[in-house]
């Protein structure tokens, strides 16, 4: 949204389900838990495209929230059935 809360994009797609927490890593780049996928998908928002980057292989289930720290360049996800945080670096 702009200033005035105008819609300046909408992303729809089968990878977002259940979206939950999300985190914008550059201006470009936003990470969303999509929670009933267990899986964290990237937004690219200049080309308007989505993919997954984590998935359940991967060892996470239902994420449901997320932080980025940019001076640190590390993600922490936090999952709905766990009790543990996981740290990644992003590069």
């Amino acid at each position: 949204m702009d200033e005035r809360l105008n819609i300046l994009q909408t992303f729809t797609s089968p990878l977002l389900q259940m979206p939950r927490g999300m985190a914008a890593v550059t201006e470009d780049q936003v990470l969303i838990c999509s929670s009933d996928n267990d899986s964290l998908v990237e937004l690219q928002l200049s080309t308007n495209t989505m993919s997954t980057i984590l998935r359940k292989g991967d060892y996470i289930r239902k994420p449901y929230s997320l932080a980025y720290c940019p001076d640190q360049k590390k993600l922490f996800l936090a999952s709905k059935f766990t009790n543990t945080i996981k740290v990644y670096h992003i590069t």
